[in-house]
């Protein structure tokens, strides 16, 4: 896994909506169109194998987003980012064979331009571990903190979730890591989420607009889990999903934008 930051240098004013990350999806289409990496942005069997942040203001450093205003205001000099990450082995390689010499331009605005792409250690989001260098290094401990740095949210029997419940969460996180990771190790454990409390919470409803006016309801801040009626396997489990999500990111639209999360 490993995950790349696009940084970039705004020339005049700019203005972005607060949520736009179906902006650098849409560009980020555009970007791979011919390349080996055309399928994988295309794919609609399953979870993306990649994750997509919104653009962000600063130099990117830190994912916080103040969602109070309803845009990102740019002014000449100021610098914005976003981030991806790739999942598989094949996608890794496709990017840096095939697509990073290119350039990048976000939803039709020539005053922003790409300054650099960040690789794994120029930056403190761009990050490369293996999945079983993530398990190894996954604590026991038995609580987990988790800050969702943009809207994440769940369908549920046809219904969009709006707060990080366990089983939402971890069960989101669960699917991908099978799905990419072909890993079978901690069988059953879809089963016992269900144990898992909620200790505390800080968090605010957030609507993220989509392509074509269609809205994703999430919520963004911070969750702790309580993993004491967990086994220590179970809870190294949860530990390990949950740095996982910082690539994978949680719940829906993580291709466009949505459920970016870290572990605090």
């Amino acid at each position: 896994m490993k995950s790349f930051i696009f940084k970039y240098r705004c020339t005049k004013e700019t203005h972005l909506p607060r949520s736009n990350g179906y902006m650098v999806y849409s560009a980020l289409c555009r970007w791979v169109q011919g390349t080996d990496l055309e399928f994988d942005f295309h794919t609609a069997d399953g979870p993306p194998p990649y994750a997509i942040s919104d653009m962000i203001s600063g130099d990117g450093s830190s994912l916080s987003i103040d969602w109070s205003s309803p845009k990102v205001i740019l002014k000449p000099g100021d610098w914005a980012f976003f981030r991806l990450s790739l999942l598989t082995p094949e996608m890794e390689r496709s990017f840096v064979d095939t697509v990073a010499p290119r350039d990048i331009t976000i939803a039709n605005q020539p005053e922003m331009v790409l300054d650099s792409i960040l690789g794994p250690g120029s930056s403190p989001l761009a990050m490369s571990i293996s999945s079983e260098a993530l398990f190894a290094g996954a604590p026991e401990a038995k609580d987990i903190t988790l800050a969702f740095r943009s809207p994440a949210g769940f369908n549920s029997q046809g219904r969009q979730i709006p707060f990080p419940m366990p089983e939402l969460v971890f069960s989101s996180l669960l699917w991908r890591w099978r799905r990419f990771f072909n890993d079978d190790r901690w069988s059953g454990l879809e089963d016992r989420l269900s144990q898992i409390n909620i200790s505390r919470y800080d968090l605010k409803s957030v609507v993220a607009n989509g392509k074509g006016g269609a809205m994703h309801k999430g919520c963004v801040g911070r969750c702790r889990y309580d993993l004491k009626p967990l086994s220590l396997v179970d809870r190294k489990a949860i530990h390990c999903l949950g740095a996982f999500g910082a690539f994978a990111g949680v719940g829906y639209k993580t291709g466009q934008g949505l459920g970016q999360v870290e572990v605090l």
